[in-house]
């Protein structure tokens, strides 16, 4: 059975107490004849018990101890939502409910893996509504910055302590589906649509039908738009050529040469730069190169909406990782979709939400909690849990505006 932090703190304070008996009083304890060095030993010992009880049992800058064992337990019964009472007294502390989480389950379906997050903010223009990538995390938040023309540098994320207590009462009231099985993006939203409806309130056919309408809209990347950009100088410098050089060719065969050109730009879809290489239905194969090989997905779709009433929001995790349409810049499987609707006038907030889930998706611990929850509390505790480790900057004391940069060396929030 693994040991409480308190359990540690008991066994390290008795070793220490009885090795001081040992080392005070030498002839009660028929001591009196070791060698020197052997005696040196226990010193040593006594100096090493005495450190793990200062700094490994009362504090060492790790969140939390993970176990694991054969006799781990599967996740059951883990496809509902809503209501359930917290499996942990208030009085209990947090990270000791994350441990037992990580010792309890830990079958392969629920292994954790590397998470490349995605965050879509639903976009108007005239009539016309998309999905826009906003930004995303490797390990680090890069945002899409210059009116929409290029990514800013990776850094550091700066949460208020307003979205995060936001984001925890949004799924407390929200809907999520865990381990749900759907071999597309259709199928994914209409069992959120049906939950929002059973649990969330959402009684209106017409709010209904207007949402599942929104969240199948296309996404837009902004790779895919420096690619059209750069094939459209590419066709351009053609056209140039071709009237530099063959200004006598009549205007029907200008028109055909053209049609080709277009054609043929449009279908290469390779361009230089940050965009690296692209291919049609293939994503962005330069940036590919930058996440890592076992990694899977977290969809991020967040944006207002006239026709609510009130805010719903889905937290979704697939039972097999899958790539169910053309969500991401790059080609991985999704394992979890986040989605985050609000009425006209919240645009900021649901965007400050977004972010806050996004970057606790690739935090070290709560990624193991979102992979192993089994039901709603257990992801509430990962919440609280990331929240206690949080670190508050004073609103004078600093400028926001100020991207921090990420450390040259991160030691792992997580030790066995």
């Amino acid at each position: 059975m693994p040991l409480t932090s308190r359990a540690y703190h008991s066994v390290a304070v008795e070793a220490s107490s009885r090795l001081n008996g040992y080392l005070d009083h030498p002839k009660q304890t028929g001591l009196e004849s070791i060698r020197k060095p052997l005696f040196a030993m226990l010193y040593s010992i006594r100096n090493i018990m005495q450190y793990i009880i200062k700094h490994i049992v009362h504090g060492t800058g790790k969140r939390c101890l993970i176990w694991r064992n054969k006799d781990s337990i599967p996740v059951s019964n883990s496809d509902l939502y809503l209501g359930e009472n917290p499996p942990y007294k208030v009085s209990d502390n947090v990270s000791e409910v994350i441990q037992q989480l990580m010792h309890n389950v830990n079958d392969e379906d629920h292994q954790a893996h590397h998470i490349f997050c995605e965050m879509d903010v639903l976009h108007r223009e005239g009539e016309a509504i998309e999905w826009k990538e906003s930004a995303r995390w490797v390990k680090y938040e890069e945002d899409v910055e210059d009116g929409g023309e290029r990514w800013s540098k990776p850094h550091v994320a700066s949460l208020s302590m307003h979205a995060l207590f936001s984001l925890k009462k949004s799924i407390i009231d929200g809907a999520v589906l865990l381990d749900i099985d759907a071999s597309d993006i259709s199928s994914v939203i209409d069992q959120v649509i049906t939950t929002w409806q059973q649990h969330s309130g959402m009684t209106k056919s017409n709010e209904r039908e207007r949402a599942r309408d929104v969240l199948l809209k296309q996404h837009k990347h902004l790779y895919a738009k420096r690619r059209y950009k750069a094939n459209l100088e590419k066709l351009r410098s053609v056209r140039s050529l071709y009237d530099l050089h063959h200004s006598h060719v009549e205007s029907k065969s200008l028109d055909n040469l053209k049609s080709v050109s277009s054609n043929q730009s449009l279908d290469s879809g390779v361009t230089s730069g940050e965009s690296g290489e692209l291919h049609p239905n293939k994503g962005n194969l330069h940036f590919m190169r930058k996440i890592p090989k076992d990694a899977e997905v977290a969809n991020m779709m967040v944006g207002e909406l006239e026709s609510l009433s009130k805010q719903y929001l889905a937290f979704v995790r697939l039972h097999k990782s899958r790539i169910i349409g053309e969500l991401t810049e790059v080609t991985l499987p999704t394992k979890f979709l986040f989605i985050l609707l609000s009425p006209v006038g919240h645009k900021h907030e649901v965007q400050e939400i977004g972010r806050s889930m996004s970057t606790m998706m690739v935090d070290e611990i709560f990624r193991e909690v979102a992979y192993k929850c089994r039901n709603k509390s257990e992801l509430v505790a990962g919440i609280e849990e990331f929240m206690v480790q949080g670190t508050v900057l004073p609103p004078g004391g600093w400028d926001p505006k100020i991207r921090i940069e990420p450390p040259l060396r991160v030691p792992s929030q997580i030790f066995s």
